[in-house]
């Protein structure tokens, strides 16, 4: 259409809008036909139509709204209504809102909002959405308001994408503030300034309102512990050379002297405002995340290490048990194929009475690790002179250092170093170390043992000049299963320091090894709390020695589910001039007792049916063998097991193997009362 020749040259240029109105019968409509529109209307509308910028015009008492093109994506599905409706009826969900702002601009006021928000039904249901406007009066020549333009522009995106920004940074923000060790950077590589929040200045101990204004880079790399330094650096090069992510651990030295550890992650990004590039990212303290990976890694080590002593000591153990079970076995074949003369025999009696002494003292130092570990182990604790444990040790000692051929040195002051203690007990200690110094120590050396006052402590010092301590094993000389690792195989478990330090420690006293290393000696240092007692009270009573049998003949019952161990047993006591009687279960042995009347029934505990224990309180019950004095003997030595015992009628307790030592003493006892 020729806008001109028709009389609309006002419309010219105004798109599909300026179509629609001149296709319109205007005829009925309050403003009239087209042809009677003020020219004021028309210059305004013909401006309206021509711009690029959403806007339309306003016009009579009954605010007729015309629009342009620009305009028609606001209105939605309303744009099918076409033009000149009223601004209240056009916009009805609002109208009254819509019609006090066109009042405004009528009054002669220009209206102008930002992201203001009118629930709108555009599509069929309403929905919030955001404009920026501007309505503003038109006048005519005399000044008067005849009607109003409004220049509008939807910002519903904008305002909801700002929106869950600031949702999204808000949330962030609550993260951080929870964490409370989460800081946040932002460094611009072309001016070298640095932006970071409060957490990460005070991670590095740098004034939070410098860091928020802007400082150099190197204001926070300086403060990286120098080992750590030149690794973060280079990641920060390279992840801004590749774009890679950029990840570092690291650690900062605090002003208390320690150190913190810092995880760091970023990336190069571009400022879309300046088109700067943005180095940014986060750091976070691990510290105690690193604690805890640190006391993880040594829980794991620790356990390995034990695991490994472990192996070891069973390794050990059945090694040791076999080298005493070795020369019994060749002295039994001796004595099975020939008859030995008696200097032949009494040289195979005195090998396997040692290599049972051994046995024996080899499950005796696993009982004694057992109760320690276990707090079952009872102290007699009373007033003692160490000189009297040092010496009580070097006795115990002594063959095996006569039999290396090594010389032993003693300086043990005349004064009483008295401290509270248990005398086997500190005897073992002594003789232990004694026992460690001579199997480290080759023939012909020295091993000195000293004890003088040191303030309130006793102080026992056990050396040699042996082949010495490697400075690695040094902290693990007292650790359970350890060996010293050296060329030169010493046999043993691995056990006796273990129970030096156990021992030395329920008497609230320490112990350490030292050494100049391999081939150099060693030292070792029991320091022990001395008392106040005065040395003349001390009990010096010796232990009664031991007894030889035979000074009378008595009635025994032997009984062991062990037929080997009850025959052997009965056979020596029938050697000393004993009569006796063998059972090889409970039944059996009441049998026995209840025929042979005994004066002393020697029981197994652990025999099949009727236990010892319930052999025990059978005999005890009968009027016939009240007078019988039992003796349990069992590979069970606890002070619950010899509680058992007592509860179960038993006068005394022997652990196996049993010496005729044991025997004798209880048979001597007995004689005596």
């Amino acid at each position: 259409m020729d806008y001109n020749e028709a009389g609309l040259g006002f419309l010219s240029g105004g798109g599909n809008a300026a179509r629609q109105i001149a296709e319109t019968d205007w005829t009925g409509h309050g403003m009239g036909p087209v042809s009677a529109w003020p020219s004021a209307f028309r210059t305004a509308l013909s401006m309206v139509l021509n711009s690029g910028f959403p806007s339309y015009v306003i016009w009579g008492p009954e605010f007729f709204v015309f629009y342009n093109d620009a305009y028609v994506p606001i209105l939605g599905n309303k744009q099918a209504i076409g033009q000149g409706w009223r601004l209240a009826d056009l916009w009805a969900e609002v109208g009254d809102e819509a019609v006090d702002i066109a009042r405004t601009a009528y009054r002669g006021s220009t209206t102008f909002a930002k992201d203001r928000a009118f629930t709108l039904e555009r599509y069929g249901q309403p929905q919030l959405a955001y404009f920026t406007f501007s309505l503003s009066p038109i006048r005519d020549d005399g000044g008067a308001v005849i009607g109003a333009l409004c220049i509008i522009a939807e910002t519903t995106e904008s305002v909801v994408s700002t929106a869950k920004l600031r949702q999204s940074e808000d949330r962030l923000q609550l993260s951080l503030d929870a964490s409370g060790n989460i800081g946040t950077w932002s460094w611009y590589p072309e001016t070298n300034a640095t932006y970071v929040d409060e957490r990460f200045a005070r991670l590095f101990q740098v004034d939070a309102a410098l860091a928020q204004s802007g400082t150099a880079l190197e204001r926070f790399t300086n403060m990286i512990h120098p080992d750590d330094r030149a690794r973060v650096l280079d990641a920060i090069s390279n992840s801004i050379t590749t774009g890679e992510l950029y990840e570092a651990d690291y650690r900062i030295p605090q002003l208390s002297g320690k150190d913190i550890w810092v995880t760091a992650k970023g990336r190069l990004f571009d400022d879309e405002q300046g088109g700067a590039k943005r180095f940014a990212g986060v750091a976070v303290d691990i510290t105690e995340r690193r604690k805890k990976e640190d006391e993880r890694a040594r829980l794991a080590k620790d356990l390995q290490a034990a695991h490994r002593r472990q192996s070891e000591f069973l390794a050990t153990l059945a090694h040791e048990l076999r080298n005493p079970l070795a020369p019994i076995r060749s002295a039994l074949d001796l004595m099975r194929i020939g008859q030995p003369d008696s200097q032949a025999t009494d040289r195979l009696r005195g090998m396997m009475e040692r290599q049972v002494s051994q046995l024996a003292h080899l499950i005796d130092d696993l009982m004694d690790l057992a109760r320690i570990n276990n707090g079952k182990v009872e102290l007699r604790l009373e007033p003692q002179d160490v000189g009297d444990a040092i010496r009580a040790a070097i006795e115990t000692s002594m063959p095996h250092i006569d039999r290396a051929g090594q010389q032993l040195s003693t300086a043990i002051p005349v004064e009483a170093l008295v401290v509270q203690g248990d005398r086997l007990r500190l005897a073992q200690v002594f003789g232990n170390i004694l026992a460690n110094a001579a199997k480290y120590t080759p023939a012909g050396g020295q091993i000195g043992i000293a004890a003088w006052r040191d303030g309130d402590q006793a102080v026992i010092e056990i050396k040699d000049n042996g082949m010495g301590i490697p400075a690695e094993s040094l902290s693990d000389v007292f650790e359970m299963f350890s060996q010293v690792r050296t060329d030169i195989a010493q046999g043993g478990l691995g056990i006796g320091l273990s129970l030096v330090k156990r021992i030395v420690e329920l008497h609230h006293g320490t112990v350490a090894a030292a050494s100049g290393g391999i081939g150099q000696g060693a030292s070792f240092y029991v320091r022990l709390p001395l008392t106040a007692v005065a040395a003349d009270t001390i009990d010096t009573a010796e232990e009664v020695s031991s007894i030889t049998p035979g000074a009378a003949s008595y009635r025994i019952l032997v009984a062991d589910d062990n037929v080997d161990a009850a025959e052997t047993l009965g056979s020596v006591l029938t050697f000393h001039g004993h009569q006796v009687g063998i059972a090889a279960d409970g039944e059996q042995a009441i049998a026995v007792a209840q025929q042979l009347v005994p004066d002393f029934a020697f029981l197994d505990i652990g025999m099949p049916g009727k236990d010892g224990h319930a052999v025990a309180k059978e005999i005890r019950a009968s009027a016939t063998l009240k007078h019988t004095v039992l003796v349990a003997v069992t590979g069970w030595g606890t002070a619950a097991d010899r509680a058992l015992s007592k509860e179960a009628g038993f006068d005394y307790h022997l652990t196996k193997p049993v010496s005729i030592t044991d025997i004798a003493k209880i048979l001597q006892k007995e004689l005596i009362g």
